[in-house]
């Protein structure tokens, strides 16, 4: 499946943040700044047809997959038949922004052959708008939209009732509804595998996080290459060669020239990495890839399998399996200040004790001493016994992080989750963090019921907002948790704010698929947050806590579904993926 073609805009522009230009940067900083002042991203109150504004336009430019895309009107017939014009045809403008600045209408996404994102009331005010406009006249697509705002129904419909229409090109083809066999099998699997195996839909997520990966991979390329082998080379005088390669990775990573990316052999190293040096990219073979096991025995001056400290910047670690780690704090720890541009990704972390999977701590000061721009992308991170820690915690005055294509299961405590208010960072105005991304992610079995410092009482939820701000959630997959979402803060006087959910598939949440605000005895809050146009399965339960500001904590038009045979929508970005693995992309 070429899952480059099906990223969206933005989540390639903004991976990078080291090439992009100053201003590009900027921009993207003030934005967050105001939708934190002014209210959330996208006003919840706004309906498809009004005009919003972003920071940057997200268009199509090769199209996701054969999809199709409504002008949406109003005062239009209830009967009339849909239009539908592709979006290769609808994006051969060159006009790349619209003439009104970065203003545009908001489409409708629908999908060819498979299944329709909005109620068969919104299509049929849409209908006869669409047949009037030409192609050329259409609004630019926005992707971004429709990834970050899918078109559910506004009311859960019946199995047999109600069923909404398929679009077609042809009129003469006769509409068929969503096959609940085909999502069933795409996010549980076919059942024949051995209880270790991903389902598709983790695959496919994990993929499309790699994918975004594509153009630092082609820079790579061109790079001075280093190499680390256990089995050949003169082991007295290595030089980095192919034919004499370092025998260690700390002696590769303190010897390799700036710049430099560091191909490390298969076999077991038993080692704990410091990278004390920027400009490197580490990395093994994705297909056999090099094993680290940091605990008991191993050597080396960090404490983690890779410790990446303060001032280190544009360093990525990628494709390591990472295992036994117990009496280490961390697989990965990113902790310091003054840290940028680092990118962990398709590492495989797992079977520890007292330990987390990956630390992203921010101890800066200052605005301009955060960690920022951390890409956590495509990481497995399982088999994980963790006590009060988390697996993924971004923690303290870190900004500007993608959380992206991941997999967290068999923990027994939290997945991932954005945290302020610890005291991570000593300026208590920016120990907080902020402006992220968390999206295409899965989560199965994240409970505390198999933890014994909570009592084994259910408490673990797939994405945690502790005290973070403007974070997007979207396109998240939990299934079998003890919450779904928790949108909260554990520390007085202190909001989890800004906080965007949509898209998202929660199914079978033991106590509640959201939860928002704080307890009695950890009195947070929450507050301008909207969650919006999730798919719910089984547990339809939203649980609202202490301090909660219900005037700007919006949650609406959220579908439940009794069980994953009733589904009759699903978020257009998962439809999209199942439709692309049919159609053998």
């Amino acid at each position: 499946m070429e899952f480059q073609a099906l990223l969206p805009k933005y989540m390639t522009e903004t991976f990078h943040a080291q090439e992009l230009p100053r201003q590009a940067q900027v921009s993207r900083i003030n934005w967050f700044e105001n939708s934190r002042n002014n209210g959330s991203e996208t006003q919840p109150e706004k309906q498809s047809g009004q005009t919003i504004t972003r920071p940057d336009q997200a268009h199509f430019e090769n199209g996701l997959l054969n999809s199709a895309y409504l002008k949406t009107a109003e005062n239009t017939t209830k009967n009339s038949v849909p239009a539908v014009v592709k979006f290769s045809d609808a994006i051969k403008s060159k006009d790349e922004n619209p003439k009104d600045g970065n203003s545009y209408q908001l489409p409708k996404l629908i999908l060819d052959g498979s299944i329709i994102t909005s109620a068969p009331r919104i299509l049929s005010q849409a209908a006869k708008e669409a047949q009037k406009t030409p192609a050329k006249d259409l609004p630019p697509p926005a992707i971004a939209e429709a990834l970050a705002k899918p078109q559910l129904s506004e009311k859960p419909q019946t199995a047999d009732k109600n069923r909404p229409r398929e679009v077609h090109e042809s009129p003469d083809r006769t509409p068929k509804a969503i096959d609940t066999r085909d999502l069933k099998e795409y996010l549980h699997g076919d059942g024949s595998g051995d209880g270790n195996s991903l389902p598709p839909i983790a695959e496919d997520f994990q993929r499309l996080g790699l994918a975004t990966l594509a153009a630092q991979e082609k820079a790579d390329k061109l790079k001075p290459q280093i190499y680390v082998s256990q089995r050949t080379g003169d082991s007295r005088h290595p030089l980095g060669s192919k034919d004499n390669p370092f025998q260690t990775i700390q002696q590769a990573v303190d010897k390799a020239p700036p710049l430099s990316v560091i191909n490390v052999g298969p076999g077991i190293y038993k080692e704990k990495v410091k990278v004390g040096r920027s400009d490197l990219t580490i990395q093994s073979d994705p297909q056999n890839p090099a094993v680290l096991e940091p605990g008991k025995g191993a050597g080396g001056r960090g404490d983690a399998a890779f410790s990446i400290g303060s001032d280190i910047n544009n360093v990525a670690i990628k494709n390591f399996e990472i295992r036994n780690f117990t009496g280490t704090e961390a697989g990965i720890k990113v902790e310091g200040k003054n840290i940028s541009n680092i990118t962990l990704a398709g590492n495989n972390i797992h079977s520890a004790s007292g330990a987390e999977g990956i630390r992203v701590y921010g101890r800066g000061t200052t605005e301009e001493s955060r960690v920022r721009n951390i890409n956590l992308v495509s990481n497995k991170v399982h088999d994980l016994n963790l006590g009060q820690l988390e697996a993924m915690p971004i923690n303290g005055n870190v900004s500007d992080f993608r959380v992206i294509g991941n997999a967290g299961y068999k923990l027994n405590n939290l997945f991932i989750d954005a945290i302020g208010g610890e005291g991570k960072s000593p300026n208590k105005e920016l120990d907080q963090a902020r402006r992220g991304t968390i999206e295409f992610n899965y989560a199965d079995g994240i409970s505390s019921r198999r933890n014994d410092t909570y009592s084994r009482e259910p408490s673990a939820a797939g994405i945690y907002i502790d005290g973070a701000r403007d974070i997007n959630i979207r396109n998240n997959y939990i299934k079998n948790s003890d919450f779904g979402l928790e949108i909260a803060s554990e520390h007085s006087k202190l909001n989890a704010s800004g906080i965007r959910a949509t898209g998202n598939i929660i199914e079978n949440a033991e106590l509640a698929w959201l939860t928002r605000g704080g307890e009695k005895r950890r009195p947070g809050g929450a507050r301008d947050s909207t969650v919006t146009n999730n798919l719910i399965i089984g547990n339809g339960k939203v649980q609202t806590q202490e301090n909660v500001d219900l005037k700007t904590f919006h949650v609406k038009d959220n579908d439940v579904f009794p069980t994953i045979t009733q589904v009759t929508k699903m978020p257009a970005a998962i439809a999209q993926l199942i439709q692309a693995r049919k159609n053998g992309r």
